[in-house]
């Protein structure tokens, strides 16, 4: 067996044993007032803290959010908190474990429409490269980061802010 395709199987069975471990850790009250599982820096308020101010200013005049690459749903919960709409897209399984969850814990699952694909320019099933944070449709170059899974990639129309 080669090294690398070696050192790859056992990245795959490290992920799985870490994402089994993951999903029975406790979700965690953050500061605005909902729980959030899935990342720690996300829900003790350490994660993009100027960004996510700005975020909660700016959502204070939409009506709805449409969240692309919506992750464990750490902007969802944010504009769900302050009573607006959600459409998260999002396409990684892991994530979308974490999205559901948080949407079930806050009571939110009527409030928020998930969409588990990725999106682009056509309709195809696509290659997804990636790790914790970032995944991606290209890869980075030779042996940087690995295919995760495959997906459907749909043609998205529009994503924008609606104003009220």
């Amino acid at each position: 067996m080669k090294t690398g395709n070696f050192l790859s199987k056992l990245s795959l069975i490290y992920r799985n044993i870490r994402d089994q471990l993951d999903k029975h850790a406790p979700s965690i009250k953050s500061p605005w007032g909902f729980t959030l599982a899935g990342n720690k820096s996300m829900a003790k308020g350490e994660f993009e803290q100027s960004e996510t101010q700005l975020f909660r200013e700016l959502i204070k005049s939409a009506d709805l959010l449409v969240n692309v690459g919506a992750n464990i749903g750490y902007y969802c919960c944010h504009a769900l908190s302050m009573g607006k709409d959600v459409i998260a897209i999002e396409p990684v399984h892991r994530n979308l474990f974490y999205l559901q969850k948080n949407l079930l814990e806050n009571g939110w699952e009527k409030k928020c429409q998930i969409c588990p694909v990725s999106v682009g320019q056509t309709t195809d099933i696509v290659k997804i490269w990636g790790g914790r944070l970032a995944h991606l449709l290209l890869r980075a170059g030779p042996g940087s980061l690995k295919v995760t899974s495959t997906m459907f990639l749909k043609l998205l129309l529009t994503i924008c802010f609606f104003k009220k």
